[in-house]
């Protein structure tokens, strides 16, 4: 089951062979020589390095090229050897990052970049053109410049994952389109934090945190993506990028030393965190933050409602020597829920991002205690980390298990289970249609205190159409409160099918109309009225169809049967009668 998280909430998982987002790329033909292409990637795989080259008819990242295109250069349109319109994009692996070029009889790579910068995991990519030249950036180093475009005119592309010229084969998060050259200053400070979509110069931004259904936001309201050849179940995955709503940074040219120092304060204002005694001369250091419980919390004995806590994410680059480290420490000074009872038992919990979904993802670090000081200190921490303030006197006021929302024809059922409660007053569902402003459905009281598993059930009799989405604030009786994961759920306009003829003579077909399919797959069952399957039948590419002639290839007797159809996100049923 996916979760939502918090900081960098989900990505998307691209399987190398046929997925790819329609972004909408002819509507940015107009951003032209100067831009910014930017996103997190997590590539699974190796790209064929490719010299850079220019010109006007020079071919060499079409099939068999080796590439895997993150993001797609668009065909600039045009005849061939001759100066036009071309679309940039960016192949991206393991082992190499490269920008490419399209139009016709046309598709050099303008920049290939093969080193240090390039780790393992997660990176940050950014290409900048500035008149008709890209410039690479990883994860906020300059990489290299690339040669100049000999096209009339460069523009962005939005095509991610790649065609059959080469389909890309990992994870990306966060991909942003900017119609301006950002500096590399405003590259590094925005790279591990979310924006908002309202930033000046932003046209195209994905955040790829719906989690589901097959459209991603774009959060500048322009163009929404769309996942083609995709599966919602199973291709949003969740995000371990460094993603945080705010963050600091420091970098140095030639590496970080042991005086450096960063702090971070919590977006509420109350904790920080500081990062020091740096060792291995790494190039750079983010620290982000959240104001929210992430998206679990097994393992943490938290402190209130666990709703702050940091990550750190270290740029090693070609100067690191060996495995850069530092020593993290924790003020807790303005936390309002630590007291005299719990203090003496507080501790740093850790886990490496939130892509650590598992029960215990959070281990305590046994870190040296400052009372009077009011922090936290451990040191030798190397790598990607996250960090929360714990105490072992103060369990979590309620264990969430599982919390979803499945449509049921014109309803939304919602079901919750829980394996402790302490001290637990009620339950409210909130629904949003944006993930930004919400609103209460219901309230359902709690158990109060319970150390066993209990399961809620509750229907919203009233959703909204589209896409909406659903969480669970928990209320203590000292009003203290914390948020679930967040889940979306579509529900389509006039959900629902009707058959035809009806009654049905035996041997005869039958025609199932939609009212509407937002889904690819349809799966079709009939049963008696036992409840006991006669027939099945799976219907494949089914978006945008409303009419299905299904041939029952099952003897039948006269009476009265069921059928069902159901989708990954709602199920529909009708009697028919079967007449001789």
């Amino acid at each position: 089951m996916l979760l939502y998280s918090q900081g960098s909430g989900y990505a998307l998982n691209f399987d190398g062979s046929n997925d790819y987002v329609y972004g909408h790329g002819a509507d940015l033909t107009s951003i032209s020589n100067n831009f910014t292409i930017e996103f997190w990637y997590n590539a699974s795989t190796t790209i064929t390095i490719k010299p850079e080259q220019n010109g006007l008819s020079d071919i060499s990242g079409t099939t068999g090229n080796g590439q895997r295109y993150a993001v797609y250069p668009e065909h600039g349109g045009g005849s061939c050897g001759v100066a036009g319109n071309s679309g940039a994009g960016i192949s991206a692996g393991t082992n190499a990052i490269q920008v490419y070029e399209h139009r016709a009889c046309y598709m050099p790579c303008l920049l290939s970049y093969s080193g240090g910068l390039i780790q393992s995991g997660w990176n940050h990519v950014a290409v900048v053109y500035t008149n008709k030249q890209p410039r690479l950036y990883v994860n906020g180093v300059n990489a290299g410049t690339g040669l100049t475009s000999a096209q009339n005119n460069v523009f962005p592309s939005a095509r991610l994952g790649g065609t059959a010229y080469g389909w890309y084969s990992g994870d990306i998060d966060e991909f942003r389109i900017w119609n301006t050259t950002r500096t590399q200053g405003e590259i590094r400070t925005n790279m591990c934090r979310r924006l908002t979509g309202a930033e000046s110069g932003l046209v195209r931004y994905y955040r790829f945190d719906e989690g589901a259904t097959g459209v991603t936001a774009d959060e500048t309201g322009n163009q929404n993506g769309s996942l083609v050849n995709m599966n919602p179940a199973n291709d949003w995955i969740t995000s371990a990028a460094p993603i945080g709503s705010i963050s600091s940074r420091t970098y140095a040219g030639s590496g970080l030393s042991g005086a450096t120092t960063l702090t971070r304060v919590n977006p509420g204002g109350e904790d920080a965190l500081t990062v020091s005694n740096i060792t291995g001369t790494p190039k750079g250091l983010h620290i982000y933050g959240e104001s929210q419980a992430p998206n679990v919390i097994c393992g943490a004995d938290g402190v209130g409602g666990n709703d702050r806590y940091f990550g750190v994410f270290v740029v090693n680059g070609t100067t690191a020597v060996g495995t850069p480290s530092y020593t993290a420490t924790y003020d807790y000074s303005g936390n309002p829920y630590v007291n005299a009872m719990n203090e003496p038992n507080l501790d740093m919990a850790q886990r490496t991002s939130n892509q650590d979904i598992t029960c215990n993802a959070w281990g305590n670090l046994s870190a040296t205690l400052n009372m009077p000081g009011d922090f936290l200190t451990q040191g030798g921490l190397t790598g990607p980390n996250e960090f929360i303030l714990t105490s072992a006197t103060t369990p979590l006021p309620v264990k969430l298990l599982s919390f979803e929302a499945v449509v049921n024809q014109s309803k939304v059922d919602l079901r919750w289970v829980t394996s402790t409660e302490i001290n637990n007053s009620h339950f409210t569902v909130e629904r949003s249609v944006d993930g930004k402003v919400w609103h209460e459905v219901m309230i359902t009281q709690g158990a109060g205190n319970s150390y066993q598993v209990k399961e809620y059930y509750e229907i919203d009799h009233q959703p909204v159409r589209g896409v909406s989405y659903y969480r669970l604030k928990q209320t203590d009786y000292d009003g203290q409160y914390s948020y679930s994961n967040m889940v979306s759920v579509k529900l389509v306009k006039n959900a629902g099918f009707s058959i035809f003829p009806n009654p049905v003579q035996k041997g005869k077909n039958i025609q199932l109309r939609f009212d509407e399919v937002a889904e690819e797959k349809v799966v079709i069952v009939l049963r008696n009225t036992k409840g006991q399957e006669l027939y099945t039948k799976t219907l494949q590419n089914m978006e945008g169809k409303l009419v299905v002639d299904l041939p029952i290839e099952t003897e039948l007797t006269s009476g009265l049967y069921f059928i069902a159809a159901s989708t990954d996100n709602q199920i529909y049923s009708k009697k028919i009668m079967v007449k001789n």
